[in-house]
């Protein structure tokens, strides 16, 4: 016989969903916030008491729905995982399916059909459906939230709808074209941009003696010394000497109408086509989170948050030695 002997204690019993389980056993399941919901609960009036007493209803625990997986993500490899967006799908290879209702009729009766096309619209459209089935799914979680009495906005506004970068013979890059053949470049383990992480740091194996002292199993060295990037060295790479004239060309857009806290996500996405019938492909570029900096020469906005936007790539090289490697298309900034 077993019994709860402290009332005041809460107990939540937490069902892991599909997208959840599948985090759990590729090892990325690391709950850091949470958020509450009352999609699942009773609401029904009552004249005398104020509300109807639920206890006598039916309660179904909660199941897994294509609500739940919110936003697009990739795997290590920098593959897509694919995405259920209920009227939006996406393939691992990046084909976008759109859900359409067909009306079957089979004797007296009549029943809906859903069928999923493989988009083959423009960009715009393809990227516009995402979108919508992304903030869909997270409008559909009913989260409960704190309304701030002295919040100014209740809606999310930036500046600019769309900026352009150039192309040519003088942007992004000056001078001499930088490439990089894959199999050549620079893999996780040495990349300045991620050395400063503790995931890519040299970790020598070590162990801890009956007495507690750390002893080495062997004499390990690096691969290779490196230094971590800092962030004067990010800008001289962005800048330059001459901040008149920039190496690399640069877009900002003001968060116009924002709450308090200015809590946002980004998803970040690579469209093409892949043959002549148009089929239209999508690709999750990969984000790292190269960490905040305090910048002395700015004082209204001195704190800046560093993101580099990118690819990895497999980097096979001549010896079949697969070692990954990230390529930066792009640095954003929040300050």
């Amino acid at each position: 016989m077993s019994g709860i002997l402290d009332s005041k204690t809460r107990i939540m019993d937490v069902v892991l969903t599909v997208e959840g389980r599948r985090q759990l056993a590729a090892g990325k399941f690391v709950p850091q916030f949470a958020s509450f919901t009352d999609r699942h609960l009773f609401y029904a009036k009552d004249a005398v008491s104020g509300s109807d007493d639920a206890s006598s209803y039916i309660y179904f625990e909660a199941g897994n729905r294509n609500q739940d997986q919110i936003v697009i993500e990739n795997d290590d490899s920098g593959a897509l995982v694919p995405y259920d967006g209920n009227t939006t799908r996406v393939s691992s290879d990046g084909r976008v399916y759109s859900a359409s209702i067909q009306t079957l009729t089979a004797g007296t009766e009549t029943y809906n059909r859903v069928n999923y096309d493989v988009v083959t619209s423009s960009f715009g459209s393809m990227f516009d459906r995402i979108s919508g089935s992304i903030l869909n799914s997270l409008t559909d979680q009913q989260i409960i939230r704190t309304r701030f009495a002295y919040e100014r906005y209740d809606e999310f506004k930036i500046s600019t709808g769309s900026v352009t970068f150039r192309r040519n013979n003088f942007v992004p890059f000056r001078g001499t074209q930088l490439t990089g053949q894959v199999g050549a470049l620079d893999p996780f383990v040495i990349d300045r941009q991620l050395s400063h992480l503790e995931n890519f740091q040299f970790l020598a194996p070590v162990y801890f003696d009956d007495s507690n002292i750390q002893q080495n199993l062997g004499n390990y060295d690096p691969i290779e010394s490196i230094d971590p990037l800092t962030y004067s060295e990010l800008l001289t790479s962005l800048i330059g000497t001459d901040p008149q004239s920039p190496l690399k060309e640069k877009q900002s857009v003001d968060f116009a109408q924002t709450s308090l806290q200015s809590n946002i996500f980004m998803q970040i996405f690579e469209g093409s086509t892949t043959d002549s019938n148009g089929v239209a492909m999508l690709k999750k570029l990969d984000c790292i989170d190269f960490g905040e900096f305090k910048d002395e020469n700015d004082k209204q906005r001195p704190f800046k948050r560093v993101f580099f936007v990118g690819k990895v790539y497999a980097n096979e090289n001549s010896d079949s030695y697969q070692a990954p490697a990230f390529v930066n298309l792009f640095t954003i900034v929040a300050d």
